[in-house]
């Protein structure tokens, strides 16, 4: 016989369930797993920890029969075995932000999250490193149009220091939004519009670009059907404690999973690309009125941000004319 507490927290699914199931199909998680993400959430549990951990991948290294598809510092792989479709896990969000100039923003107002940044993308974390780095042309040197010259900086007066972060927060979004690690969701912008000419008007969408935490940032990427174990989807949860959505990504395995695999998810190259267009577009209207709000409250400091955001969207070489190609 169901007890009380039973049906309570049947009544308290059945609720949850009324509620996301459009969103769950949309994502495509099985509906086998709805329950589980549920319990999960109920929780506050990221239990990815029970199901994976993190190995070194060198460059071009296989592991059971898969390469890694983009040989990062740090892969997630399999401590068991796993069934299609038999495990399902939240993923938190390490970074949201809008466009290039908001996201300077954010990583320069919190300094805990600069070094956990760099962290996802292997990015250096001090001036000194970055600029050995650039000289010889490793990977943590990064790309961007910063210059390690501070002579100019010196001699005009202004902060050395500011400068040296600026640098180091370009060198790292750089690496975010030129690697794979960038994603997006659409919020609506507004509410739907009155009927006009007939018609109902749909509300709005902006752009909402995300970076995943250490789980999803290390669950490999390919566009090779063959790789691809793991699906990731972004997922809002309805809080009817907080009363709001909360931005989550979920995910779980498609197949078959041995013990020791490489974790992986589909992402095509073209997927990438219209991810940083969309960046590119967002940007440059946030970063041109940003200029203009300069002009009007200068600031040693608020400049250095937004030579910080030019520095990240622009690769070396590029110039103002790149801006059309980018927004194509």
């Amino acid at each position: 016989m169901a007890t009380s507490s039973d049906i309570e927290a049947d009544t308290a699914y059945g609720v949850f369930e009324a509620s996301h199931a459009s969103m769950l199909d949309i994502s495509g998680l099985p509906k086998i797993l709805w329950r589980n993400l549920y319990e999960q959430l109920q929780q506050n549990a990221f239990l990815a920890g029970n199901h994976l951990q993190f190995a070194e991948i060198a460059a071009g290294e296989k592991k059971d029969g898969g390469a890694d598809p983009e040989a990062p510092r740090l892969a997630a792989i399999s401590t068991h075995d796993m069934q299609p479709n038999e495990v399902v896990f939240l993923v938190d969000h390490a970074l949201t932000f809008t466009n290039v100039f908001d996201s300077v923003q954010a990583v320069h107002g919190h300094p805990s999250l600069l070094p956990r940044i760099a962290a996802l993308t292997g990015a250096c974390t001090s001036f000194d490193a970055l600029s050995t780095a650039r000289r010889d042309g490793s990977e943590g040197g990064g790309g961007g149009t910063w210059t390690d010259d501070l002579s100019a900086d010196r001699a005009e007066g202004r902060s050395v220091g500011l400068r040296k972060r600026a640098a180091v927060i370009a060198n790292i979004l750089h690496g975010l939004l030129h690697g794979q690690q960038l994603e997006m969701y659409r919020v609506a912008s507004g509410t739907a519009d009155a009927e006009r000419d007939g018609s109902q008007q749909l509300p709005e969408t902006v752009p909402a670009f995300f970076v995943m935490d250490e789980v999803g940032c290390r669950i490999s990427t390919s566009d090779e059907e063959g790789s691809v174990n793991m699906r990731v989807a972004p997922f809002f949860y309805l809080d009817p404690a907080a009363g709001q959505l909360v931005p989550y990504s979920i995910a779980w395995n498609t197949s078959a999973v041995a013990k020791d695999e490489i974790l992986c998810r589909m992402k095509h190259a073209a997927v990438a690309e219209q991810l940083s267009a969309e960046f590119f577009r967002a940007s440059k209207i946030e970063i041109d009125a940003a200029a203009e709000r300069e002009k009007q409250f200068p600031g040693e400091a608020f400049t250095l941000v937004v030579e910080a955001a030019l520095s990240v969207v622009y690769k070396e070489g590029d110039g103002e004319e790149d801006w059309g190609r980018k927004q194509d």
